[in-house]
């Protein structure tokens, strides 16, 4: 990503087991979602935090976790900060 906010930085590789990658049967449920097309995107998001003001912060699209139950999901995003 050497473009706006992330332009001066250098490359970045990160560890990932295969199982995170592998392909894998999902629900219909989750599929409408799309939730699992974020991953590998970037987004912005207002991020809040205890006594502090909301702020919009970039990060990049992690992963994700899906609950069959209630048919959604939690998008797993890493910032620059590394919260």
């Amino acid at each position: 990503m050497s473009s706006g906010r992330w332009r001066d930085l250098s490359d970045a590789t990160f560890p990932l087991p295969s199982s995170d990658v592998a392909l894998r049967t999902v629900s219909e449920a989750e599929a409408a979602s799309g939730i699992g097309t974020y991953v590998g995107s970037c987004v912005c998001i207002a991020r809040a935090s205890h006594n502090r003001v909301p702020s919009w912060d970039y990060g990049a699209v992690s992963g994700y976790s899906w609950d069959p139950n209630t048919s959604s999901g939690v998008l797993h995003v890493s910032f620059e900060s590394g919260v």
